[in-house]
């Protein structure tokens, strides 16, 4: 079924994660939550962001979120600095969620792709402040609507076939690098094992760059064609989500949603957030 060009997850009958009741009382409690329907007029799309966080059900999103430490509360934190900046009426993000999803009845996690994906200037300050991109939130938003419909198959052939080939090749080079090792009692190179299994195609160049010289030939093409593998692995889940959601991810976009998906990865992105939190918030508290 077609999905709308450039629209985050356009609507497909039938959701297995959740019925169109369910999504309706989520929308409720979203509009309760602004004081109801007659006063969305008066709340503006930072409230509504908040609201949506708030009463999203999803648990795999909120564990997403929780570890860009994205919450209602956070949101809060920031609205004193940005209440200036314009920002348009809950009720307007509303109907172009209506609009987008083809439902009266937007559920948390469409309303929050519908602030976000093309954010006022007031959401977009927000979240720069909270040192959480926009197209990020957005993002995980809209794949967690599009994943939790029935027949939407996250994992295409393709990539079911760059993942065993990445697997394997991973192996071998691995495998490679700690044979060298051995032979040329040169311990170094070991320590690159871990990057190896990164799936990041540009750190996989730089460990082949650092093996060129280093190593030997077979242990290098190794690397490269890991390198390989990796870019054309990330290109067909880039894809898959484009698909998914409506939404083109650059690598680094890509690289951060599936770090968010790994506990341990996951810590490296909470830490730059933690860390750029502190300082933007600082400096715009200041100003």
């Amino acid at each position: 079924m077609s999905r709308r060009e450039g629209r985050p997850g356009a609507p497909r009958e039938g959701r297995s994660g959740a019925s169109p009741q369910q999504d309706g009382e989520t929308f409720d409690d979203v509009v309760a939550e602004l004081g109801g329907a007659p006063r969305l007029a008066e709340r503006d799309a930072l409230q509504l962001l908040a609201a949506a966080l708030q009463h999203a059900g999803d648990p795999k999103l909120l564990a997403r979120y929780e570890r860009l430490l994205l919450d209602r509360a956070a949101v809060d934190t920031v609205r004193p600095m940005v209440a200036g900046l314009a920002c348009p009426s809950a009720q307007q993000i509303v109907d172009a969620a209506r609009d987008r999803f083809d439902t009266n009845h937007p559920d948390a996690r469409q309303l929050i792709a519908a602030v976000t994906h093309r954010p006022a200037e007031r959401v977009r300050r927000a979240l720069w402040l909270l040192a959480v991109p926009p197209r990020t939130v957005a993002f995980e938003a809209a794949d967690a609507d599009a994943l939790a419909r029935e027949g939407d198959n996250p994992i295409s052939t393709s990539t079911s076939t760059f993942t065993v080939l990445n697997a394997l090749v991973s192996v071998a080079t691995s495998a490679f690098i700690v044979r060298y090792a051995i032979q040329h009692h040169d311990w170094w190179p070991v320590a690159l094992i871990w990057p190896v299994w990164l799936g990041h195609p540009i750190v996989t160049l730089l460990i082949a760059a650092v093996l060129w010289p280093a190593t030997d030939a077979i242990t290098t093409l190794s690397a490269l064609a890991l390198a390989v593998l990796d870019l054309a692995m990330v290109r067909t889940e880039q894809r898959n989500a484009l698909i998914r959601t409506g939404m083109r991810m650059t690598i680094g976009q890509w690289r951060t949603h599936v770090r968010l998906g790994r506990r341990s990865q996951a810590r490296i992105v909470t830490a730059l957030v933690q860390l750029r939190r502190a300082r933007r918030c600082a400096a715009g508290g200041a100003a």
